[in-house]
């Protein structure tokens, strides 16, 4: 089993490097090959099919821009892992600042 992590890593190396390199069918191939682990972790989160796909959609498109990002310190899935849970962190703060208009009222909010 330990020898099958250990090829996709290797794989998932060539990829970042191809892709990297300026190769988009490597880059394609690796954002296929990490498609279902981005959805289902966002999933865990989200709980909601549709939020988890729009959240997948927008932590593929963080891949892509920050790839050269990847310093190759863990393996690729650690940091795609951080990458959704930032994410995932970043929009719920954001959503919530929308909620927060002002003290006042966010007073009012907590006494009812």
């Amino acid at each position: 089993m330990n020898h099958i992590f250990k090829h996709q890593d290797s794989d998932d190396k060539e990829l970042i490097s191809s892709a990297l390199g300026g190769s988009k069918t490597a880059l394609e191939h690796l954002l296929k090959r990490h498609y279902q682990f981005i959805y289902n972790v966002a999933l865990r989160y989200v709980l909601n099919s549709s939020d988890a796909q729009d959240l997948t959609q927008e932590v593929m498109i963080k891949v892509i821009t920050k790839l050269s990002q990847f310093k190759e310190q863990s393996e690729f899935r650690t940091w795609l892992y951080r990458i959704v849970f930032n994410h995932f962190i970043n929009s719920n703060k954001r959503k919530m600042e929308h909620l927060v208009v002002n003290f006042e009222e966010y007073g009012e909010d907590l006494d009812r």
